[in-house]
């Protein structure tokens, strides 16, 4: 499941405070040991939640960042 821990942090154009997210502590391993002793078992079984993904976009900086969003739009279609 999703860490429990870590705050949601509710942003308009993804616009976060670096600070927010980097350095705050919100994963532990101990703790995470406590609540799950064989989350380091890399030879076990373990399901992976099938609802939670994720998308990583590399940008060229001959374009500066720039994106075309009818076409990232049209790329998130064909994923979702």
């Amino acid at each position: 499941s999703i860490n429990k821990f870590a705050p949601i942090i509710r942003t308009t154009n993804s616009a976060v405070d670096v600070a927010n997210v980097l350095g705050i502590g919100a994963f532990d391993l101990q703790r995470t040991l406590e609540n799950d002793p064989e989350f380091l078992d890399t030879e076990g079984e373990h399901v992976h939640d099938q609802s939670v993904t994720s998308i990583g976009i590399e940008l060229d900086q001959k374009t500066h960042g720039a994106v075309d969003l009818g076409l990232y739009n049209a790329c998130l279609d064909v994923l979702l």
